[in-house]
């Protein structure tokens, strides 16, 4: 499984090349001039902040030298400047709670004080609907990776175990939704009932912390 995604990463559709610019409206105001993008994926995220003349760099499992997107591990990672954003956008749910701990020393530690650290997962997601089942070995596995599902109270108390942050910004949202249908999800949000919001609107958790 390792080497296929290795073998085909350029050919991978990440979940942000379809959702990066939606997320953005909703987090410009906190995207400083130097950003470091953890999990940059296909780098699609990069792109706009590269448009905007935001000094970003990547990191990910595979290095892509066009979106400055160096090799690195999201749990052990070190630089020798500080940054004044750090995003982790639909990365933490590919991780281990313990992994994610070492995620959050590693983010808290190339952080600016003050600086701002964005984090996109999906929210309350029920694992168990993804389970694929491998027809060959019957091994059974996440059909797109994902290990854990939080929800707000859950991820921000693994993330006040290691380091402290203020929270700033909190929205439970559906970016596919908002990319595909716009103004008019935004109305359907406003003016939808609870029950309605719940089911088709509350996949996404989008968290921009302050340290």
């Amino acid at each position: 499984m390792n080497n296929f995604f290795f073998e085909n990463a350029s050919r991978i559709v990440y979940k942000g090349d379809i959702v990066s610019f939606s997320v953005y409206k909703k987090v410009r105001k906190y995207i400083g001039a130097k950003t470091l993008d953890v999990g940059a994926g296909s780098g699609a995220f990069l792109r706009i902040l590269n448009e905007k003349g935001k000094d970003a760099i990547g990191l990910d499992l595979v290095e892509n030298p066009e979106c400055n997107i160096i090799k690195g591990d999201a749990t052990c990672f070190k630089f020798d400047h500080k940054f004044d954003t750090v995003l982790s956008l639909d990365i933490v749910e590919h991780l281990s709670k313990d992994d994610f701990g070492k995620m959050v020393c590693c983010v808290s530690e190339c952080l600016k004080q003050g600086g701002f650290w964005i984090i996109n997962i999906p929210y309350n997601e029920r694992l168990m609907d993804s389970i694929c089942i491998c027809p060959s070995c019957g091994s059974r596995f996440h059909r797109f990776g994902h290990q854990v599902s939080y929800n707000d109270k859950e991820i921000l108390s693994i993330i006040q175990r290691y380091e402290s942050f203020k929270v700033v910004k909190k929205i439970k949202t559906n970016f596919h939704l908002l990319e595909e249908l716009g103004l008019l999800a935004s109305i359907f949000y406003i003016s939808g009932a609870y029950r309605i919001k719940r089911k088709y609107f509350e996949k996404d958790l989008l968290l921009v912390l302050q340290k």
